[in-house]
């Protein structure tokens, strides 16, 4: 049997049935032909079994995402590893990570390496504090970078009282003239 092909090549690779053995590659042709495979036969006495190749590759896979499952299901069963500072932090010397997740950094943890877990809002009025221009300057640069779309002085004051930053738009309000 013989149809006729709208491209004027054909992809092939070499199988095995469970394994690629070869990479895939092109074969120039005007026609396919179409080949029966039809895999493994068994014969019991009269009765014959047919096996697909197909089959043979699915149930390794099938029993390659069981195993994925049942890993991911123990790793949430198990109870939470203990404690352990930013590698990052600590390799750097760190003197503070600054994140909404204090929870995950208790203090007296990190008291060991020398480093201090500090909520956003709380390092940004800070820094306000130490320079009052420099800072209004960056936030006046990062506001008028948002381009798409871009925000006025009201939105990009929103913005941050949504991100959870309400102590430092309480200090920087009094400025939007310079934001």
């Amino acid at each position: 049997m013989i149809r006729e092909a709208p491209k004027k090549y054909a992809r092939m690779v070499v199988t095995n049935g469970q394994d690629q053995l070869t990479d895939a590659f092109e074969i120039c042709v005007p026609r396919l032909p179409i080949i029966k495979v039809t895999g493994q036969e068994i014969w019991e006495g009269d009765k014959r079994t047919r096996f697909g190749l197909i089959r043979f590759m699915r149930d390794p896979a099938q029993l390659k995402d069981y195993m994925r499952s049942v890993i991911a299901e123990k790793l949430m069963l198990s109870p939470r590893a203990n404690f352990m500072a930013d590698a990052a932090a600590i390799k750097g010397r760190a003197d503070m990570i600054v994140t909404t997740n204090l929870r995950d950094f208790p203090a007296g943890k990190l008291e060991v390496w020398g480093i201090e877990a500090q909520h956003p809002d709380e390092f940004l009025t800070h820094q306000f504090h130490l320079s009052q221009p420099t800072f209004l300057q960056a936030v006046r640069t990062v506001r008028q970078r948002l381009k798409n779309p871009p925000r006025s002085v009201e939105e990009y004051l929103d913005t941050l009282r949504a991100q959870g930053l309400l102590a430092t738009v309480n200090a920087i309000e009094p400025f939007n003239q310079f934001i």
